[in-house]
């Protein structure tokens, strides 16, 4: 399990209506670590109140276990959808901070974030 991982937001794509946002997570730690499968990924506002739920789960289930060494990176790639493909009110404005928490941990680290939630977005499995 990885307690010491630093989140960092990286590049960006848009496809059909959704921006691909790249998640990056460091090994900062001394010792390698391993994670698998999905990350939970909230979003929040500036005072810490989750806005809306957590990302849902895309891809093909097949998350394989990485060992991540010190000073690698593991990533995934995080789906927003377009708010002007919802209805008025749908989405969430106000996002401040992106949650990550990996499975198996009750640690959590933040990412500066301004993406609004909107309904289906998405994350994948580590790799």
């Amino acid at each position: 399990m990885c307690d010491v991982l630093q989140p960092r937001l990286t590049t960006s794509e848009g496809a059909a209506g959704t921006q691909y946002v790249h998640l990056e997570l460091t090994n900062t730690g001394r010792s390698p670590c391993h994670v698998r499968g999905y990350p939970r990924l909230t979003l929040v506002d500036g005072d810490g109140k989750t806005l809306g739920t957590a990302a849902t789960r895309r891809g093909d289930g097949g998350a394989a276990m990485v060992i991540i060494q010190p000073g690698k990176t593991v990533g995934t790639d995080i789906g927003f959808p377009n708010a002007g493909n919802f209805l008025a009110g749908a989405c969430k404005t106000g996002t401040k901070a992106l949650v990550v928490q990996l499975s198996h941990s009750k640690r959590t680290s933040r990412v500066a974030d301004v993406h609004p939630f909107c309904p289906d977005w998405s994350v994948g499995p580590l790799r």
